[in-house]
């Protein structure tokens, strides 16, 4: 997690299955943990990413995602959310109950002088 923009990153996503998907959409949901004059509240931020629709990516290909946030003003806090979910379709059969998305939870840990992304 960068310091100068610690709610901005990005990930490698690979497709280890053998048939190739399409219609890949990725959605970040960014839930920061705040805590200003002692007091702990809460900020969440939605996020799409942005890729091409029409991109395939076939056994063993990878592209690389940003969840990109800008937030000016927030320091890093420890126990800060990020949820990415991926969803997808095989190719040639984007049909809604034939595609397929997961979630992978994300909680922020450290300090203030040190931040990083822990999975769940």
């Amino acid at each position: 997690m960068s310091l100068s923009d610690p709610y901005t990153e990005m990930f490698t996503l690979t497709n280890e299955g053998y048939a190739p998907v399409t219609q890949l959409q990725i959605d970040c949901l960014l839930k920061i943990r705040a805590i200003k004059f002692g007091q702990e509240g809460g900020f969440s931020f939605p996020m799409r990413a942005p890729i091409d629709p029409a991109r395939v990516l076939g056994h063993e290909s990878r592209i690389t995602v940003p969840c990109i946030v800008k937030i000016s003003g927030l320091e890093p806090t420890a126990g800060s959310k990020l949820d990415i979910t991926i969803s997808y379709a095989f190719w040639h059969l984007n049909l809604p109950w034939l595609r397929r998305s997961e979630t992978f939870h994300f909680l922020s840990i450290g300090s203030t002088d040190s931040q990083h992304w822990q999975i769940l």
